[in-house]
């Protein structure tokens, strides 16, 4: 497993755009065209912004949580 700060910058150097959302198959497509299963319960009204807000959030909270676990 790679260390704390090789992992921070993983992470930090990976930027998910949300190009769309399929809240009925709970499915999100990135602009590389991936999709990636939606993990969370979401609104169904969520808007592509709204959700992105969720994305980038959360990868705020991964790197909080792994520079306090040093």
């Amino acid at each position: 497993m790679k260390n704390n700060d090789e992992l921070i910058q993983i992470i930090m150097k990976k930027n998910i755009k949300v190009i769309s959302i399929d809240v009925e198959n709970k499915e999100f497509t990135t602009n590389d065209g991936n999709i990636y299963p939606i993990l969370f319960d979401i609104d169904k009204n969520i808007t592509t912004e709204g959700f992105q807000k969720a994305i980038d959030d959360s990868k705020k909270i991964m790197l909080n949580i792994i520079q306090n676990n040093e």
